[in-house]
């Protein structure tokens, strides 16, 4: 197996600690969107749309079903719209400093709240289309979780040890109950504090400050 494994990846390559974590990354990426389900390539993407299709105004659609998820209209009725308002105004005039989604209008950027300044609404901003967007912003957050776990882990464990619990953080019970809200965009972090403190404690050296600040 060693030597199948050197024969398609050079040693070289191997003994290279960005080439391995590129890869642990990687295999992150598509534990990750195996655990998402949805195909992207079929124009597929992950949120409680069967709630959507079954308000009255989606009837023209002509597509319905059983409602699974009823509790979870929050993201569709609020957070799905202001995200795509926001992403709007960002295309049109560049700022997006105001969010008209909402009854009134409101901050955009200046709302913490809403997930604006995290890596999640950067790749739905960077596709145009939303549904795309919103699958890659759902993709990002579990990556980040995997990461952060895997590097904390590592300090303790050994590679494939921290390979392995870095996919559990990322699936543990509140992800799956809070996924689709901004908790999970906080609680994906918490690995990678909890690195930065352990590399700090351990070695007190700057970058180490640098990194937990």
């Amino acid at each position: 197996m060693r030597d199948l494994k050197e024969s398609i990846i050079p040693t070289v390559l191997l003994r290279n600690p960005v080439f391995r974590f590129s890869l642990v990354i990687l295999a992150y990426v598509v534990l990750s969107a195996l655990v998402i389900g949805a195909n992207p390539f079929r124009g597929e993407t992950t949120a409680p749309m069967d709630l959507l299709l079954s308000y009255t105004g989606w009837s023209s659609v002509g597509e319905g079903g059983l409602v699974e998820h009823p509790e979870r209209s929050d993201v569709l009725d609020a957070f799905i719209p202001q995200w795509s308002e926001v992403k709007r105004n960002l295309r049109e005039d560049g700022l997006g400093l105001w969010n008209q989604a909402s009854s009134g209008g409101r901050p955009a950027f200046i709302d913490l709240s809403r997930s604006l300044l995290t890596p999640s609404f950067l790749m739905f901003n960077l596709v145009e289309d939303d549904w795309l967007g919103f699958y890659l912003a759902c993709l990002i957050k579990l990556v980040i979780a995997c990461v952060g776990a895997y590097l904390f882990l590592g300090f303790f464990v050994s590679r494939q040890f921290a390979f392995i619990g870095g996919l559990l953080f990322s699936l543990i019970g509140f992800h799956s109950a809070w996924f689709y809200w901004p908790h999970v965009a906080t609680s994906i972090w918490i690995p990678w504090v909890l690195w930065g403190v352990t590399g700090w404690c351990q070695r007190l050296e700057a970058r180490w400050f640098i990194a937990l600040v």
